[in-house]
């Protein structure tokens, strides 16, 4: 009776979910599957079961629908997401277009580099053209996986209006190449600056960049993420992911960058204009140039007597634009040498140097007191600290933190990277461990069965490991040369990335280095972060929490007759009797792990 009793309280105790003998877990899955909500939600309502017809051909006819899963197709997933970085690098260029003539002091757009940023910000547009229209026929999944199934669209047009239904779907791709910059670089920007509003121009094209420019990234990250639950990985290796994280940098020092040269040249007409306040005969329309949009053939020169003296004006060219000494800049003191440079790759080039240099270092602005330039500030230290955590921060594993360099030079000498994609199964239970992974992207589940069909689950993230069996099984003596086996089964829940430090290796290293793995803070660290003893430990003490608030709600019940002395004694001794039996029966670790 005893027995049964500690077998329902383990299936209880234990934080996971009834499974049949298959080991399928149930859909109440209470583990995190960190996948975007938004791109679920697409992928269901772009997701149209239909009966599967014989229409369907593997022509290369502009009708039919396309596989996902086909080869071009993949490659161009590719393709598109460098044209989508490219986009994202394209639209800071619309910034460079402003600039101050340094021998008439006047605003006005530099007419040719206008024209190369639009003709390139076409190019990407017209590939975003052709992504939409592959997405108009586009099945969400390949035809070999739904022709077992009735999940398979029947025609184009249920594609096509699966495509448009979605939440960030047609209209949000058509948002993105909205020709928004274009319009105000070329329509808005010469009628205010003929206006005399010098100042105001600037505000208005950042506030018309940040509007289009942040969907922008988010539509970037979303097909990454679509593409990768596609085919399960983008490029297929680690250095093609390390390449898109410094990508990712670079873009984001190239926008604030050039942010930081807009704002500059807004700091410098604001100096301007208060130098043409204090001029006599000086009126605002001369702060812009006689002609918006200058192409280089002509000269900005005019007839006009009050602009020539405004170009003759040797204080306002001292104070504004000779050096940041004379005026208070700000983080702006370095754009300068900019806003008057004719130079169109050093006014680029500078800007992405400033940039990467902020980003990476944060601190090293001197900021004023107005308010755009320290919310500006603001924004660039948060940014450079979530890139530098979030792309490139290096993932910390507490098994290493007690290992000397030599024992860490010779586990990264011999670690492997590896990808998995989603759904896979990497280990089960029972079978030999092969290697020992070390998570670096995406989470793992780690199941383990209890009895009767009842599983244990804990998620791995990155920064964990699993395979450490292999630890005990090097460091026992006398050794056995079979290899342990695993007590759990490990999925991914999503694409993951992870080193991998086969048997013999780790066999190598803790055999000519054992005087570490002996220390007593390193068996610590491996029992305390190991899988095993987590799941073992989490099932122990639920089960007695649950023994407890058994025994205060039976003591609270007032219909129930307290025993005598000898009987609750007796009833207690049970109890605790049953709790042991529970803590020695569970699925504990093996007895001689981590004692070597």
């Amino acid at each position: 009776m005893a027995t049964t009793t500690t077998e329902q309280d383990i299936s209880r105790a234990s934080h996971v979910h009834d499974t049949t003998h298959n080991g399928n877990v149930s859909d109440d899955s209470e583990v995190e599957h960190h996948v975007d909500d938004d791109e679920e939600e697409e992928e269901e309502e772009e997701l149209q079961p239909v009966n599967y017809r014989s229409s369907i051909s593997t022509s290369t006819s502009i009708s039919r629908i396309v596989d996902p899963r086909e080869k071009w197709v993949q490659e161009w997933n590719r393709v598109f997401l460098f044209v989508c970085a490219a986009g994202l690098f394209v639209d800071p260029l619309f910034f460079y277009a402003l600039s101050i003539s340094d021998s008439f002091i006047c605003i006005f757009v530099d007419g040719w580099f206008a024209v190369t940023v639009t003709a390139l910000r076409c190019m990407t547009d017209a590939l975003h053209l052709w992504n939409i229209f592959l997405r108009f026929k586009m099945a969400k999944r390949s035809f070999g996986f739904a022709a077992n199934s009735t999940a398979v669209f029947d025609s184009r047009r249920s594609v096509a209006t699966a495509y448009l239904k979605s939440r960030f779907g047609f209209f949000f791709d058509v948002f993105v190449i909205l020709p928004i910059p274009q319009i105000v670089l070329w329509v808005a920007i010469p009628s205010l600056l003929e206006q005399g509003s010098v100042t105001f121009v600037m505000t208005i094209l950042l506030i018309v960049f940040l509007f289009q420019y942040l969907p922008k990234i988010y539509h970037s990250v979303c097909h990454l993420r679509r593409t990768q639950n596609l085919s399960g990985y983008i490029f297929g290796t680690v250095w093609w992911g390390i390449a898109l994280n410094m990508i990712a940098y670079f873009v984001a020092s190239h926008a604030a960058g050039a942010c930081w040269y807009l704002l500059g040249i807004q700091r410098a007409a604001k100096c301007l204009r208060e130098q043409c306040h204090k001029t006599n005969g000086c009126g605002i329309q001369i702060m812009s140039c006689h002609k918006p949009i200058y192409y280089g053939s002509t000269s900005l020169w005019n007839r006009d007597r009050a602009r020539l003296d405004w170009a003759e004006n040797r204080e306002a060219r001292s104070t504004c634009l000779s050096g940041p000494d004379n005026y208070n800049y700000g983080a702006y003191s370095w754009t300068v040498q900019l806003v008057t440079n004719e130079n169109r790759l050093e006014k680029i080039l500078f800007p992405i140097f400033w940039g990467l240099m902020t980003l990476s270092t944060f601190g090293n602005l001197e900021s004023t007191t107005d308010w755009l330039e320290v919310v500006f500030n603001i924004i660039v230290l948060t940014s450079g600290l979530l890139l530098v955590t979030m792309l490139i921060g290096n993932i910390k594993v507490p098994l290493f933190q007690h290992m000397d360099e030599l024992v860490l030079e010779n586990i990264c000498d011999r670690v492997k990277s590896l990808i998995f994609t989603k759904g896979e199964t990497i280990a089960r239970e029972g079978d030999p461990v092969q290697r020992m992974l070390f998570v670096v992207r995406g989470h793992l589940q780690s199941s383990q069965v209890l009895r009767d069909g009842v599983k244990s689950c804990c998620m791995l993230g990155p920064g964990n490991f699993s395979g450490d069996e292999l630890l005990s099984w090097c460091l026992r003596r006398p050794f056995i040369e079979r290899l342990p086996l695993s007590t759990s089964t490990l999925v991914t829940l999503e694409t993951t990335e992870a080193f991998g430090l086969e048997a013999e290796d780790v066999k190598y290293v803790t055999q000519h280095f054992r005087y570490t793995f002996v220390k007593e803070k390193v068996k610590r660290s491996a029992r305390y972060y190991s899988p095993g003893w987590r799941t073992w430990a989490a099932v122990a003490i639920q089960l007695a929490w649950r023994r407890y608030r058994h025994r205060l709600t039976l003591a609270t019940l007032s219909f129930i007759r307290p025993r005598r002395p000898l009987s609750r004694c007796s009833s207690l001794g049970e109890d605790r009797l049953r709790l042991y039996t529970a803590l020695l029966t569970s699925p504990k670790p093996n007895q001689d792990d981590f004692d070597f």
